[in-house]
């Protein structure tokens, strides 16, 4: 099923819910900017990899929220996995972030800080020279950083869903939604730069982006791993013994004997 199908089911299903009108606001911005700004394909491309930042930066938030929801064995869950989380999430933005500048640099006009990247520690500096440069980017930054403000504080936090999911599976929350998406926007991206990136080619692009945020608030993925953080929850309940997963006994024996004492 397309984008394009599944938006319509969506809007067709009645009123739109809060979380699927603010990811429409928020993908206005990238696509005020191709209309007004001049924004080309290099520029969505940074800000959607900062994107990427931002959401890595909130999960730990998430994580550490959902980690002291499920008591003592939740924080120490959480106290192991938010490093992992850093490092490997950080390893995949870093990796992404040199794919971006180095395949759609060329489109940053007058970025003179491109050719005296020395390396990934340069990042940062590239990354400030490009807001300074790109009109309104800075703009679209931070109304990434106060919707997902908001989807963690509001979605997250006061509607109690940091109680529904583990730390395990809210650490692997932003994976799905990532990978897919953004093989998907650079495979785009560099169709539209072959061609010269033409206005009509970056606007498919950035709303593009905006069909598969939708897509994805219109999802419902509240709990992936709630059954292996319950026997997670069973160990620790018994000291960690391999017994505490065994079923009773009668549940056992009927196991053993389908038809039970029945038959």
């Amino acid at each position: 099923m397309s984008i394009i199908e599944q938006g319509r089911q969506i809007l067709g299903r009645g009123p739109v819910g809060p979380a699927i009108l603010g990811a429409v606001a928020v993908n206005l911005i990238p696509v005020l900017g191709v209309l007004f700004w001049g924004w080309n394909a290099a520029a969505l491309m940074v800000l959607y990899w900062l994107e990427n930042v931002v959401i890595g930066v909130f999960n730990v938030a998430r994580m550490a929220a959902c980690g002291a929801a499920h008591g003592r064995v939740g924080i120490v869950s959480s106290l192991f996995l938010i490093p992992f989380f850093a490092v490997h999430y950080g390893m995949f933005c870093l990796v992404h972030g040199v794919f971006v500048f180095t395949f759609f640099g060329g489109g940053l006009a007058h970025l003179q800080t491109l050719s005296t990247l020395d390396g990934p520690g340069d990042l940062g500096r590239l990354i400030g020279a490009v807001l300074a440069l790109q009109p309104g980017l800075k703009t679209g930054l931070w109304a990434i950083i106060v919707w997902q403000g908001v989807q963690f504080g509001v979605f997250f936090l006061a509607a109690g869903a940091y109680r529904k999911i583990d730390p395990a599976s809210q650490m692997f929350a932003p994976y799905g939604r990532i990978v897919v998406l953004h093989i998907t926007i650079m495979a785009a991206g560099a169709l539209v730069l072959a061609l010269g990136a033409p206005m009509l080619g970056v606007l498919m692009l950035a709303l593009l982006k905006t069909g598969f945020d939708v897509r994805n608030e219109a999802r419902d993925d509240r709990a992936p791993g709630a059954k292996a953080w319950g026997a997670v929850q069973a160990l620790a309940a018994h000291g960690f013994s391999p017994a505490a997963l065994s079923p009773p006994p009668q549940q056992q024996s009927r196991a053993e004997d389908p038809e039970g004492p029945d038959r």
